[in-house]
């Protein structure tokens, strides 16, 4: 690599052109350097390797230190095309105006490229003064002021830094900066800048540290690349080996797993297991978990590959018992296990292979696990695909269910035979012993046919716990993965009822269903039974029944309309209810009961009048199905007597033109008329309960029907998006248009604007102007129309959404407190202490109204928090958004409730995160320190700047800021 060294020695300045063709190393700690023309990028050289990595840009104006060489690694200036330099001796630079802000600048793009941009969340802050550190206590720098740290007892290391530091020289603190105590230590904080006999050996101090974490930090981003790509590679053998055995199994038929990959870590290995037993296809992504904590690891993991999980306890004899696929764990070294139902108990599947679970392997197991909860496919839903979900792996109860109605059918037809049998044979010949053995064949028909319905009853059951374990709870899941926009389109009332309405179809189709589907089966055999005695007796059977069959279709049909109206206004009806129950406060506060009333009135009056008519409807249908069979029977009759008379003549006619020796046709016996009219009753018998099952089960499509929105909608982040990874900070609008619906009108208007990794920036604007609008973009609730959002320069659209919004903390204006304790409402279901909600709360100065609360952090709040003023909420709320130490906070005017005293606690809280900090703001003082300013007007950025430099220049910002300071 061709380097431009810089000069041992230097009498006067000098000049040097800037290019690619020409890189400066500042590997002399003697000389400074001032860009006088265009700009200069400056980049870490690693040794002898050549490499170098780009660490920030310095502008016209900017200066640059030489920071010597250090195991090797320097850094290297390379300007742009006609950029110019000029180089003295750095003591001479100390004496110019603008040094000390230069200066300043260029220690807080070093410590800035050492720190790599790392979110700070700091605890304790430094203060000009002396003060004592614990052991691995850390102080963090003010992002405010730049500060002069000496350590005058004990040692210190930098940013983490192996080496330590004590005594003079002093280490400049500026933003992200922080260092933590070795074993307890004494420091000294100044504003004061050093002497000139120690400013320079301060600096060359600094750029020791400062090139070393430098270092460390590009090493560690190497390694996390190369790691990085392994998992690329041995995603895409996964995939590959994944497709491959699909090949095989159309030829050898599914196998189950054996063994864990042994290449695979234990958990990826459990978990891919499980998936592949639930019939889940997607593989399982790979999950960078250096560094993280295993409970940590596991929600990703479980997050990526779109499962969710409850912890059950493990009691004695579970293994014994069914159940669903479980995580398990071994008690010795806590290594995952997978735990497979099989029909015989469970096997559990670890490294070790596949082994049935016993007592002896059991108690190798920890007590707890975690129960999976297989999700609906990432697409949108046909009805098919929604039906044949839940009916995974319920083949074996499905068989048992169809053989034992099947075998209780068959033994159903020995009472036809049998009384055909007894009127035909066993009375006329007064034969006792005949009469006994079908007594007693009767009766072990009848166990028979018990003991099959018990077997039907159970499978029965078995099959309604089961689907509904599985769809009830992947139907929420679905839900919660849906887009926000969906919600937009209903009330939460209606959306209640539509959601639990698919509870309602699961209970009526696991009545109906199956005794329609057996009624059917039942009919069909006692149809080929009469078809057996009398194939024209049959034919009248089945016209028969196709009339009841057309009469039957006719009703449900009128039924149907009605009922299906019903349940739409039903659903309105709910959603009204709701909303009345929780604006209650305002109908009162407005005197509106009345007109409330009235509107719940007309909504009720209007289903009611759809119920009632549909109910007409199911009582025609129940008096036709009760009258039918009686004239049914009737119509038989007069047909048995038709044609025993038609039989009597032809075989009379039959008698006189008969030969000798030829016998006459065997006439229609008592006993084989009685036989068909039983036969007969059960075919009616069948039809009867077929038709209550179709009356029954005809809610079932108006549920279906509201229900197949949430079904037909995909999820808001399907399948195959890519991981976030951590997110750094930085977000994009580029050229973003957006209307909340195709007929109505634009509320951004080829909006861009860019928000720099750790920047604190607010956006304001009138009423309307858009600004709700760009946080529900940068959330994801909202899409652009045109344009994109970014994230660290990657398209949002791409990005798995829910991992972002995880790394996001969000307070809006329409957030609410749950009910629950302070620490719950603060920490969530996040596996956070009490520590870590103290500190929150600290941060938005909560800490000392909760410490004179009767129980401290555990008091208990009402939901919404009635008991908290306003102030209190918000930074409640503020708190909760900051207890996860995202990498991202979004605040909706999060601070417009609280007083002066407050507010500036709140602010100078935020102004100490580095962060990415967006507010909306109505209030223009709470933004007076924020590092820039973004002006929105219709839609359009219009402004942007800090706030002297806006309040400087007539504009929008000033027209503003003029309406508040009157």
């Amino acid at each position: 690599m061709d380097v431009l060294d810089s000069p041992a020695t230097l009498q006067a300045p000098i000049l040097v052109e800037g290019g690619n063709h020409r890189p400066l190393t500042l590997d002399d700690p003697r000389l400074g350097w001032r860009v006088e023309d265009g700009y200069v990028d400056l980049f870490h050289l690693a040794g002898n390797s050549g490499r170098r990595r780009h660490l920030f840009r310095a502008e016209t104006g900017a200066l640059l230190f030489g920071v010597g060489a250090h195991d090797g690694a320097t850094l290297v200036a390379v300007g742009s095309i006609g950029s110019r330099l000029s180089g003295v001796e750095r003591e001479a630079l100390a004496g110019a105006e603008d040094f000390l802000p230069h200066a300043e600048a260029w220690v807080l793009r070093l410590t800035d490229a050492a720190t790599g941009g790392e979110a700070v969340w700091p605890d304790r802050v430094a203060e000009p003064g002396e003060r004592s550190l614990g052991a691995g206590e850390r102080l963090h720098a003010d992002p405010r002021r730049p500060l002069w740290l000496t350590v005058t007892e004990g040692q210190a290391a930098w940013l983490g830094a192996p080496a330590t530091v004590a005594g003079e020289p002093p280490l400049p603190m500026v933003d992200r900066a922080w260092i933590e105590s070795a074993g307890g230590a004494a420091v000294a904080v100044t504003e004061a800048w050093p002497d000139a006999a120690t400013l320079w050996p301060a600096f060359d101090r600094f750029h020791a540290l400062a090139l070393d974490r430098i270092g460390g930090r590009i090493a560690a981003q190497a390694d996390s690349e190369v790691k990085r790509a392994q998992r690329s590679r041995d995603s895409a053998k996964d995939s590959l080996a994944q497709a491959l055995g699909g090949l095989s199994d159309l030829v050898d038929g599914p196998a189950s797993a054996t063994a864990m990959a042994p290449a695979a870590d234990p958990l990826s290995a459990a978990l891919a297991a499980l998936m592949a037993q639930m019939g889940l296809e997607e593989p399982l992504p790979r999950i960078d978990a250096a560094g993280k904590p295993a409970s940590e690891t596991l929600d990703l993991m479980l997050a990526a590959a779109r499962l969710r999980g409850r912890k059950v306890i493990l009691r004695d004899g579970w293994w014994r018992g069914e159940g669903a696929p479980m995580l398990g764990w071994l008690e010795e070294g806590r290594v995952p296990v997978a735990l497979l139902p099989t029909p015989a108990g469970f096997d559990m599947l670890d490294g070790g292979g596949r082994r049935r679970v016993t007592q002896e392997v059991a108690d190798l197991l920890a007590a707890e696990a975690l129960h999976l909860y297989r999700p609906l496919p990432a697409h949108a839903l046909g009805a098919a695909e929604a039906i044949r979900f839940p009916l995974r792996g319920l083949g074996g109860d499905g068989m048992r269910l169809g053989l034992s109605g099947l075998a209780a059918a068959v033994l159903g037809l020995l009472v036809p035979v049998a009384t055909g049998f007894l009127f035909d044979s066993a009375i006329p010949r007064a034969d006792t012993g005949q009469l006994v053995f079908i007594i007693a064949g009767l009766v072990a028909a009848a166990i028979g046919s018990a003991a099959f319905d018990i077997v039907k009853v159970m499978a029965v059951l078995r099959l309604e716990s089961r689907i509904d374990g599985v769809m009830q709870a992947a139907f929420i899941d679905r839900l919660f993965a849906l887009p926000v926009g969906f919600f937009r389109r209903y009330t939460a009332g209606d959306l209640a009822d539509r959601a639990l309405g698919l509870q309602t179809v699961r209970e009526i189709l696991a009545a109906s269903t199956v005794t329609g589907l057996l009624g059917a089966l039942f009919g069909s055999i006692s149809l080929g039974l009469l078809a057996v005695y009398d194939w024209r007796l049959a034919l009248i059977a089945t016209a028969l029944a196709l009339l009841s069959a057309l009469v039957t279709g006719a009703l449900s049909y009128g039924q149907l309309r009605h009922e299906r109206e019903h349940i739409r206004r039903q659903g309105r009806l709910d959603g009204l209810v709701l909303q009345l129950i929780v604006g209650i406060g305002k109908l009162r506060v407005a005197g509106a009961e009345p007109r409330a009333m009235a509107e719940w009135a007309r909504g009720f009056s209007a289903q009611k009048s759809r119920a009632v008519a549909a109910q007409r409807y199911g009582n025609a249908l129940e008096t036709f199905h009760a009258a039918f069979p009686t004239l049914a029977t009737i119509a038989v009759f007069l047909a048995v007597a038709l044609l025993m008379e038609s039989d009597a003549k032809q075989q009379a006619l039959q008698a006189l033109a008969a030969t000798p020796g030829e016998a006459p046709p065997a006439p229609f016996s008592t006993g084989s008329f009685l036989a068909f009219i039983t036969a007969f009753g059960q075919l009616l018998a069948a039809l009867t309960e077929m038709a209550h099952a179709l009356t029954k089960s005809l809610t079932v499509l108006p549920l279906l029907e509201r229900a197949r929105p949430i079904l037909d909608t995909a999820p808001e982040v399907p399948a195959g998006r890519d991981a976030p990874g951590e997110l750094q900070g930085g977000i994009t609008l580029s050229r973003v248009g957006f209307r909340y619906a195709p007929d109505a009108p634009p509320v951004l208007h080829d909006l861009s604007l860019s928000i720099e990794p750790g920047e604190f920036v607010a956006i304001v604007g009138a009423s309307g102007s858009g600004k709700s609008t760009v946080m529900r973009l940068l959330l994801g609730f909202e899409r652009p129309d045109q344009g994109e959002v970014f994230f660290d320069g990657r398209a949002a659209e791409r990005l798995d959404l829910a991992a972002v919004r995880r790394q996001i903390g969000v307070v809006l204006q329409n957030g609410r407190i749950t009910s629950g304790s302070l620490f719950r409402n603060i920490v969530g279901t996040a596996p956070l202490g009490l520590d870590d909600a103290w500190h929150a709360a600290r941060l938005v100065g909560l800490d000392r109204d909760i410490e004179q609360m009767p129980m401290g952090m555990h008091t208990v709040l009402m939901d919404g928090g009635g008991t908290l003023s306003g102030g209190q909420r918000q930074r409640l709320m503020i708190a909760r958004a900051l207890v996860h130490r995202p990498r991202v906070l979004l605040l909706d005017e999060a601070t417009s409730a609280l007083d002066n005293r407050t507010q500036a606690v709140v602010t100078a809280s935020l102004a100490k995160l580095s962060v990415t900090r967006v507010v909306i703001a109505h209030r223009l003082s709470t933004i007076r320190d924020v590092d820039r300013i973004l002006v929105l007007e219709a839609g359009r950025l219009v402004q942007s700047g800090r706030y002297e430099d806006l309040m400087a220049v007539d504009g929008p910002f000033r027209t503003l800021a003029s309406r508040q300071l009157l």
